[in-house]
């Protein structure tokens, strides 16, 4: 039922208006039974539905306290991907974490920080290393001081799969402009 919730919140008709309380639901319905690492793995995936929902609307309180919680399921479960299958580990919360964080408008020194804590030598699939990759371009594109250092994470998120990665055009000033 957990997973099942985790694909429906994801493709609510509504989007973000019924988002976080579907992701609170299903969330607090699981817990009681997550006691095994696959029932901690789908639950760990609610909670950061949940985060993904506060985010949306930039209600940062909440965001934190469900990364917390996903973090504390992570310590429950094995972070090798191979067990894991990138569906939850420890991994997953720290780029998750990053992600977010970008999204709430974190910039520079804070994700080089934050992608410190994400190996991507942990994600087998191409697909997620070029998330990170270009979150944490994106992240670092939005300050003067580290501006320079997102061309290379950009290109690292090209290189990891060009297929995802597309439609580089002049922006203003001459800038490039990446777009997913």
């Amino acid at each position: 039922m957990g997973k099942a919730q985790f694909a429906r919140i994801g493709t609510a008709p509504h989007g973000w208006a019924y988002s976080p309380a579907m992701s609170e639901r299903a969330a607090n319905a699981l817990e009681p039974h997550a006691r095994d690492p696959l029932g901690c793995q789908v639950l760990g995936m609610l909670t950061l539905r949940c985060a993904l929902a506060a985010a949306a609307l930039q209600d940062g309180g909440a965001v934190a306290r469900w990364l917390g919680e996903a973090q504390a399921l992570a310590a429950r479960v094995d972070d090798d991907p191979a067990s894991a299958r990138e569906w939850f580990s420890a991994t997953n919360v720290a780029i998750w974490r990053l992600s977010l964080a970008v999204e709430q408008g974190e910039s520079g020194r804070v994700v080089l920080e934050l992608a410190s804590g994400a190996d991507p030598a942990k994600l087998s699939a191409a697909v997620r290393r070029t998330g990170l990759y270009l979150d944490v371009g994106r992240g670092l594109a939005r300050d003067r001081r580290t501006q320079g250092d997102a061309a290379s994470w950009l290109y690292r998120a090209e290189s990891a799969a060009p297929q995802f990665v597309g439609n580089y055009c002049p922006g203003p000033r001459g800038r490039l402009v990446f777009a997913v």
